[in-house]
C-alpha cells in the first residue's frame, strides 16, 4: 500500500510537518500537487464539462479534482490499495501498522475511513479488529476526507459513478454520505481512527492553507423548498437526530 499527501507546491509551512509527521512514525509517502482552482477549471472544462458546479467552492472543486487524479495515478500505477491525505493531518504512534502494507485489510473492504471528525455516526457489524482497532460499517455521514484507504476496485467503482453525477459536491460529500445511501458501496470505518486534522484536533489552527479563503467564502445557494418539502424535511432532520441520540457514538482518535 502507497500512503499519498495532497499538498500545494507552496505549502511549505505544511509539507514540513507532514514530512516529520510521517518520518517520525516510520511510514514512506510520496506528496501530490494539489490543483489550484484555475487548473481544476481546465481540468472540468475537458473532462467533466457536464457537471453543475454551484454546490462546491473553488477550493473544494480543486480539492475534488486533486483527490481524482490522485486516484488515477494510482491505478496508472496498478496500486492494489492507496492511503490518501491531505496535508494537515496527525497520526497516531501506531499508524505504520496500518499504513505500511495492505495485508491486514479483508477483500472486501473497499472503502476505509481512517480519520475522525469527532462526529458521532452509527457503526454496525464490525468486520476486522486489529491492535484494539475494529472495522465497522459506517452508517451515517461522517464528514472530512483528509485520510482514507481505496482499493482499486473502489477506484474504478466511484470514477464510474463520479461519471455520472450531474452535480459536484465536496469530496467528503460523496465518499462519507452519498455513498451510503447505495447499496452498491459498503463504506467501512476504523475505530478508534488514526487520522485527525488539526482543525479537529486543536483550537488554534497553525497550519494554514490559501485553498481554506475559497472554502469559507463560499456559500451554497439556497434551495427554493415548498411547504410540504420543508415538512418532510424537518421530520427526516428530527427522525436523524433520534436515531443519532439512541444510537451514535464518537469515533475516537488513539
Amino acid at each position: 500500500m502507497k500512503s499519498f499527501v495532497i499538498s500545494l507546491p507552496s505549502a511549505h509551512e505544511r509539507r514540513s510537518h507532514i514530512t516529520e509527521e510521517f518520518h517520525a512514525k516510520k511510514i514512506d509517502f510520496e506528496f501530490f500537487d494539489a490543483l489550484t482552482p484555475d487548473l481544476a477549471y481546465e481540468i472540468i472544462k475537458s473532462d467533466f464539462d457536464f457537471f453543475d458546479l454551484t454546490k462546491i467552492s473553488e477550493g473544494e472543486l480543486a480539492c475534488a479534482l486533486s483527490h481524482i487524479t490522485v486516484w488515477k495515478k494510482a491505478l496508472n500505477d496498478g496500486l492494489d490499495y492507496v492511503a490518501i491525505f491531505e496535508d494537515d493531518i496527525f497520526l497516531t504512534e501506531n499508524a505504520s501498522l496500518f499504513l505500511k502494507d495492505s495485508s491486514w485489510l479483508e477483500q472486501n473492504i473497499d472503502i476505509l475511513k481512517i480519520e475522525t471528525f469527532f462526529e458521532r455516526v452509527i457503526l454496525k457489524k464490525s468486520k476486522l479488529s486489529k491492535e484494539k482497532h475494529v472495522i465497522s460499517e459506517l452508517k451515517t455521514d461522517h464528514f472530512g476526507a483528509a485520510g482514507y484507504i481505496l482499493s482499486k476496485k473502489a477506484i474504478k467503482n466511484i470514477l464510474n459513478y463520479i461519471q455520472h453525477l450531474t452535480t459536484l459536491k465536496p469530496l467528503d460529500h460523496i465518499l462519507f454520505s452519498d455513498l451510503l445511501k447505495h447499496n452498491d458501496y459498503i463504506v467501512y470505518q476504523l475505530e478508534p481512527a488514526i487520522c485527525i486534522q488539526e482543525k479537529v484536533l486543536k483550537q488554534e489552527i497553525t497550519l494554514v492553507s490559501s485553498l481554506d479563503a475559497f472554502r469559507n467564502n463560499f456559500k451554497v445557494p439556497k434551495q427554493m423548498l415548498s411547504i410540504d418539502q420543508k415538512i418532510k424535511r424537518e421530520f427526516l432532520r428530527l427522525i436523524h437526530k433520534l436515531r443519532l441520540c439512541l444510537f451514535a457514538r464518537k469515533v475516537e482518535f488513539k
